[in-house]
C-alpha cells in the first residue's frame, strides 16, 4: 500500500507516474506500429497494414518486331514507325506498375527483342538498355527510389536510354532472317521461354503470377522474295504468302460479305499448322501494323476478301489452336493517336481482370 504523506512518498509517487506515463506511451507506439506500415511506394505511413494477396499479378511485356523489308518506308509507307510505337509502350510502363491494386513488390518487366538473334548481332550489348525489370531489386526501398527517381539509377533515365537505343537495334537488319515467325513460335518459344519473372515468389504467403503480353510488329505475311506458287502445295503451311492468299480466294469464291469468307475458312482445311500449346499458354498477342497489300495507297480495296481479312482468319485460327489466351490484330494505323488507343485498350487493367481464356480451340 502506498502512503501519500511526506516528501519521500511524494517522490516515489512522482517517479511511478513518470514510469507509467512512459510505459503507456511505449505501449501506444507499439500498438500503432503493429497496425501501421510504410506506404508501399515509400511515401509516408498507411492507416493500416493489409495482408498481401495470395496471388500477385505482374505485367511481363515483350515487344517483338519483324525486321524484314517491312521496315522499308519506300516499299511499305506507314504513318507511324516502329520506333514511335515502341516509344508509346515504353511511356505506358510507369502507369502499369500500379495495375491490379499494387503499390509494392512489383516484378513488372518490359523488353524489346528480335525474332531471330541473327537479325541484331550485337543484341547482347543492347539488351540491358532495352529492358525494364522491377524484379531485380532486393527490397521495396530500392524499387521505390528507382520508380520515383530518388536515385541516380532511376526509371526516367532508363526510359530515355531505352528510346535512345531503339535506333541502334534497327541498324543493319537486312539479313533476311526476320520472316520466320513460325519458327519463332514453334522453336524459340519452346527452347528459350520469353516470359520469366525475376525473383518470383512462390511460397505459402504469396505467389507471383504474370500477365504475359506479346506485342508483335509485323505486316502479317510470312514470305520470302524466293517464294513461288508451289512454295506451299498444302493448305496447311508455315508460309503465309501472296500465293496462299490467292489460292484461298480462288477456292472460296467469296462474296463481299465478310461472313462468307469466315464460313468457308472454317471447313476449308486452310491454315497455319498450330504449335505446341505449351509454347503460347496464357499469352496475350497484340499484332500491330498489318500492311494490306491488296489495297491501293489511297485505301481502295482491289479484291474480296482483302488481304487483311484473310490474314486475320489465318492468324486467329493459328493462335486459337496454339493455346494463346487473347489475340487482336490491327491494320496499319492512320495516326499515332489511333495506334496509341489500340495499345492502351489492349493493355488495360480490366482486360486482364476479366480474362478467362478468350481463345479456345473448342469455340
Amino acid at each position: 500500500m502506498l502512503h501519500t504523506t511526506g516528501p519521500k512518498n511524494g517522490y516515489k509517487i512522482s517517479v511511478m507516474k513518470y514510469l507509467l506515463s512512459e510505459g503507456a506511451l511505449l505501449l501506444l507506439c507499439a500498438l500503432l506500429l503493429s497496425g501501421c506500415g510504410r506506404d508501399e511506394s515509400g511515401e509516408g505511413l498507411l492507416a493500416s497494414q493489409e495482408e498481401e494477396p495470395k496471388f500477385s499479378v505482374h505485367n511481363n511485356i515483350v515487344i517483338l518486331p519483324d525486321l524484314s523489308n517491312r521496315t522499308d518506308q519506300t516499299l511499305y509507307p506507314r504513318n507511324v514507325t516502329d520506333e514511335e510505337i515502341i516509344g508509346m509502350v515504353v511511356d505506358m510502363f510507369p502507369d502499369m506498375t500500379r495495375y491490379y491494386h499494387r503499390r509494392r513488390s512489383q516484378r513488372d518487366k518490359l523488353t524489346l527483342q528480335p525474332i531471330n538473334y541473327n537479325d541484331v548481332p550485337n543484341y547482347t550489348e543492347l539488351e540491358d538498355a532495352l529492358t525494364f525489370d522491377l524484379g531485380v531489386f532486393e527490397n521495396q526501398g530500392e524499387r521505390a527510389s528507382y520508380l520515383f527517381d530518388r536515385s541516380d539509377n532511376n526509371l526516367s533515365a532508363d526510359i530515355k536510354k531505352f528510346k535512345g537505343t531503339v535506333p541502334t537495334f534497327y541498324k543493319g537488319t537486312e539479313n533476311g532472317y526476320a520472316s520466320d515467325l513460325y519458327g519463332f513460335f514453334r522453336n524459340r518459344m519452346k527452347n528459350q521461354p520469353l516470359f520469366q519473372l525475376t525473383q518470383a515468389r512462390n511460397n505459402e504467403a504469396i505467389v507471383d503470377d504474370q500477365r504475359k503480353v506479346l506485342i508483335l510488329l509485323t505486316d502479317g505475311y510470312m514470305d520470302l522474295a524466293t517464294d513461288g506458287p508451289k512454295s506451299c502445295p498444302d493448305k496447311q503451311c508455315r508460309r503465309l504468302t501472296q500465293h496462299v492468299l490467292k489460292d484461298f480466294r480462288r477456292d472460296c469464291k467469296c462474296s463481299q460479305n465478310p461472313d462468307s469468307a469466315a464460313e468457308f475458312f472454317a471447313s476449308s482445311g486452310y491454315g497455319i499448322p498450330p504449335v505446341d500449346p505449351a509454347n503460347l499458354e496464357g499469352v496475350e498477342v497484340l499484332m500491330l501494323e498489318v500492311y494490306d497489300r491488296s489495297k491501293t495507297t489511297s485505301g481502295r480495296k482491289t479484291v474480296y476478301p482483302t488481304d487483311f481479312d484473310v490474314l486475320e482468319l489465318f492468324w486467329t485460327d493459328f493462335f486459337k489452336k496454339s493455346g494463346a489466351k487473347r489475340f487482336h490484330m490491327v491494320e496499319t494505323a492512320v495516326s499515332e493517336a489511333a495506334i496509341r488507343t489500340e495499345i492502351q485498350n489492349f493493355l488495360a487493367e480490366d482486360k486482364y481482370v476479366a480474362a478467362t481464356p478468350l481463345l479456345s480451340a473448342a469455340e
